[in-house]
């Protein structure tokens, strides 16, 4: 099937299996199975081809559609694109919550301050699925839109599967998609040689064969090469509207025809690339074209191309006096004969028939012409003082000291995209050298914010490289850029050098705020490179005496949370008493010091304050925030027996860290997810979890998967070394003790009992010096497993902090059931290893009963996929759908079609009865 292009020739040659993927796609969406997709090609490759036939698609099965274009304009304000793309549905707002009524609201009036951008997108979508009819979303040129509508389409885009949406969005090759990232992408490439062949032929059929055959060379397969590059060779047959490349040969010099002819007739350039040839070959001939037009209207294609989304009065106006004359409806009638502009059925808007037409028009023009046509825009903008602004930067040709200070005001007291952009020219514009380095950091910060990483990072190397030496606040600056690169691209593997470089910054800072964020930097740095040799003792005492002469109270978070990650031998039971007696409420506060428990072992504790981070992310609209929470929090909770709960809320976590780009809560996820797996007996499913993360120095935890696994597979000497190199080479002093008991469940499959005593014989003085739970869990659990009478000790142990724990008290009944037959022990810890879905244990305790081995018990959530079980025990506690919607950032109606299948799945009618399903006691 061919259809008409924007260009108006059939581009669809060749595309039987991209036009069937989108066919099913759509049949799907219009079934209640949304999806999205990224189509990815080279300029010409036909994208906005195939958006057309998807348009053509949707709109015939009933969709509702909204089809918009990204464009290149000065000063893009936030959220423009969203405007345009959810116009349509805007009827359907008053349907809405207030909450998600003045998202929406604040998003598009550009006086109010930028909302957080998750809380708009959560009004989307649920605004979308409030339309009624199946939704259709399309999105041309994606990488010209604003990042705002990028973060909004990405997040709907993930959350449609049950909804009736179809997402479609369209790029180049290399750009665009990465702000959509994680979505299935389709690449549109050449035609095949005989596809590339019928459309020629179709196009134009009677060319000479040597020209035929230069044309398809230089085409490369490209559609729109094919289709235009002929028309630049032969002489006009008809009056110029109708065929309009021709019109510019035919004002090009005597010769020219021949010449391009010459030029097609080339052989191609080693190692050129054919599409990018193909670009720039009709580049050129777009650019001969509008060279062959008046004045007038040249001058109104240039204005054109400096402000794309400019109503055509005001751009004939800034034409006008960009050319001298009156540029009236005749020119506008001109320039569209030329094929080069399309006008809107109203007369009130222009645009280009191809991004390639403005790049041919803006690219080519002289230096002066370019800033005389912002300076023209910027005269007709006035009732826009926004735009306004932004020609009046784009027409500065130096520094400008007066149009810095305005940019610099108009970002003021935002925090978001437009204050960005606005702080960022300012930089640009101003002959101020400390001046500049101030506003390249501040726009460092505003992109950490925004959680804009790869625009951050530019930023911190160029304000780096911006800073003097002299400058008064060159020290602090300095720290701020150092705080910046940690939160823009950590990696958990750092040396001592960056740790030194960090507490020398805190040192120099002479400010408490600065200087305390460094050293919390540099206690993140220190939990992770090693612990008892020398060099990571020696920096964390470097650490802890900076953080001495920090202006900070005793309780302060940030000073807490040091002494946790960095001196928990010699202050790790006071910080245990002083977060005993805490109440934190905010975000950063709730994870700083759920970090500063978690570390220490004070798991309980821990899971409460980080389950309180994320629900304060939740409302917030944070989600960068809220998967680290969910990914760090999920590994205690392993511990504490929550293992479903762990495994929803770490996909949860990987699920946001695509999204947020979140690169270390990503790696803890991943890292919950394969000891779960390792500890229900699924190899294959925590070889995959572990997949990449391996070379991340998890203090503990990566070997303690593989540990297990090992275990599993029979091979108990293999785990003991591993545990054994995982406790001796470094980690966190308190951390590293953590690997005790399934040390010690080595030591004794392996019969190397005294093996095990000998690396854990520090264990019961450690506990001592930082009695938080999990320390005295495996304190009291390696203790019972490796002495001489484990009995006896089993019984101690059970009376004390490990019998609260269900995995810890489980598995030392099996310890005592096996060794002593003990039948009440043996059946109570089978009970737990059931409810847990921990099979290789349950297989172990049946042996020991005398039982033939029998297939794992299905337990309610095992019928579950990890989502479908967290919306289940929300809807148990007695959450509403759009309760749970509003907590987990889907639609409600999302939340209605999963909850009908939980319902199946389970056998239940009702929330009281889905409660009784799940909470299984032991």
């Amino acid at each position: 099937m061919a259809i008409t292009s924007v260009i108006g020739a059939p581009q669809l040659f060749g595309r039987a299996a991209e036009l069937a993927t989108v066919r099913r796609l759509v049949a799907g969406a219009h079934a209640g199975h949304g999806a999205a997709l990224v189509v990815r090609g080279a300029i010409g490759a036909g994208k906005s081809a195939l958006l057309s036939v998807v348009e053509q698609e949707v709109t015939g099965r009933g969709f509702a559609v909204s089809a918009i274009e990204g464009v290149d304009s000065v000063g893009r304000l936030p959220y423009d694109g969203l405007r345009r793309l959810l116009a349509p549905f805007l009827r359907h707002a008053a349907e809405l919550r207030p909450h998600h009524q003045q998202a929406l609201r604040a998003a598009f009036d550009r006086h109010e301050a930028e909302p957080a951008v998750h809380a708009v997108a959560l009004a989307s979508l649920e605004l979308l699925a409030e339309a009624g009819p199946p939704v259709a979303l399309l999105a041309d040129d994606l990488h010209w839109l604003d990042r705002p509508t990028c973060v909004v389409l990405s997040f709907v885009a993930r959350r449609i599967g049950d909804l009736r949406i179809l997402v479609v969005a369209a790029t180049g090759p290399g750009g665009g998609g990465s702000r959509l990232p994680g979505l299935p992408e389709l690449h549109l490439g050449g035609l095949a040689d005989a596809d590339a062949e019928r459309l020629l032929d179709a196009t134009a059929p009677r060319l000479p064969p040597a020209v035929r055959g230069a044309v398809l060379a230089q085409a490369g397969g490209n559609p729109l090469a094919i289709v235009e590059l002929p028309r630049a060779l032969r002489p006009p047959p008809a009056p110029l509207q109708s065929v309009p490349l021709a019109a510019a040969l035919a004002a090009a010099p005597a010769g020219g025809a021949r010449r391009a002819t010459a030029r097609l007739t080339e052989a191609p350039r080693p190692g050129a690339a054919p599409a990018k040839d193909a670009a720039v070959s009709l580049e050129a001939a777009f650019a001969a074209r509008a060279a062959a037009l008046g004045p007038a209207a040249r001058a109104l294609l240039l204005v054109a191309a400096a402000e794309p989304g400019c109503d055509a009065g005001r751009l004939r106006l800034a034409a006008s006096a960009l050319a001298g004359e009156s540029v009236g409806p005749g020119v506008v009638d001109e320039v569209a004969g030329a094929g080069l502009l399309l006008v809107a059925g109203t007369g009130s808007g222009l645009r280009f028939r191809h991004p390639l037409v403005r790049s041919a028009v803006y690219g080519r023009a002289g230096v002066a012409e370019r800033l005389a046509a912002h300076e023209a825009l910027a005269e007709v903008l006035g009732d826009d003082p926004h735009r306004q602004l932004w020609h009046r930067a784009a027409a500065a040709t130096g520094a400008d000291e007066a149009l810095s200070l305005r940019l610099e005001e108009c970002g003021a007291g935002r925090a978001d995209a437009l204050a960005l952009a606005a702080v960022r020219r300012a930089a640009e514009l101003t002959r101020d050298a400390g001046r500049r380095g101030g506003l390249l950091v501040r726009a460092a910060e505003l992109a950490v914010r925004l959680g804009a990483h790869a625009e951050a990072a530019a930023l911190v190397a160029e304000a780096e490289q911006a800073q003097h030496p002299d400058h008064p606040e060159a020290a602090q600056r300095r720290g701020r850029l150092l705080s910046l690169a940690e939160a823009v691209a950590f990696r958990p593997d750092g040396g001592a050098s960056r740790i030194r470089e960090l507490v020398a910054a805190a040192r120099a800072s002479g400010s408490g705020q600065i200087g305390a964020e460094l050293l919390f930097r540099a206690g993140a740095r220190c939990f992770f490179h090693g612990g008892q040799d020398a060099t990571g003792a020696e920096e964390r005492a470097a650490v802890a005496e900076a953080l001495d002469a920090l202006p900070i109270g005793p309780d302060d978070q940030r000073r807490l949370a040091i002494l946790a990650y960095n001196a928990p031998d010699t202050h790790g039971a006071d910080v245990l008493r002083r977060l005993a007696r805490l109440a934190p409420t905010g975000v950063e506060e709730l994870r700083n010091l759920a970090s500063a428990a978690f570390v220490l072992g004070d798991l309980p504790r821990a899971a409460r304050w980080h389950a309180g981070a994320a629900d304060a992310s939740r409302e917030q609209g944070l989600l960068g925030s809220l998967a680290r929470a969910l990914g760090v929090g999920g590994w205690g909770r392993i511990w504490l027996g929550e293992l479903d709960r762990a495994v929803a809320e770490s996909v949860e976590a990987c699920e946001l860290a695509a999204e947020t780009g979140e690169h270390t809560a990503e790696v803890f996820a991943r890292a919950n997810l394969a000891m779960v797996a390792a500890l229900r007996g699924d190899a294959d499913a925590a070889d995959g979890h572990l997949d990449g993360i391996e070379h991340m120095p998890l203090p503990g935890g990566l070997q303690q998967v593989k540990a297990r696994l090992a275990l599993l597979d029979g091979r108990p000497g293999h785990a003991l070394r591993l545990l054994t190199d995982g406790f001796t080479v470094g980690g966190h002093p308190s951390v590293r003790w953590w690997l005790a008991p399934d040390l010690a469940d080595a030591g004794v499959a392996a019969g190397a009992v005294a093996e095990a005593r000998e690396v854990l014989g520090g264990l019961a003085e450690a506990a001592r010096r930082i009695p938080a739970p999990m320390m005295l869990v495996c304190a009291d659990y390696a203790a019972a497993v490796l002495q001489e009478d484990p009995h006896r000790g089993i019984a101690e142990a059970l009376r004390g902090e490990l019998g609260r724990w269900p995995l810890f008290r489980a598995r030392l009944l099996l310890h005592h059931g096996e060794r002593r037959p003990d039948p009440e022990a043996l059946r109570a810890a089978l009970a737990v290893f059931d409810d847990l879905g921990l099979a290789p244990w349950a297989a172990r305790a049946r042996a020991a009963l005398g039982r033939p081995a029998a297939p794992e018990p299905v337990r309610p959530a095992a019928r579950l996929p990890a989502r479908e079980l967290q919306i289940a025990h929300l809807a148990a506690e007695g959450l509403t759908n759009r309760q749970i919607a509003e907590r987990l950032y889907v639609s409600h109606r999302t939340v209605a079609a999963r909850l009908a299948r939980v319902y199946a799945r389970l056998g239940v009618t009702s929330r009281a009865s889905l409660a009784t399903a799940l909470n299984r006691r032991y």
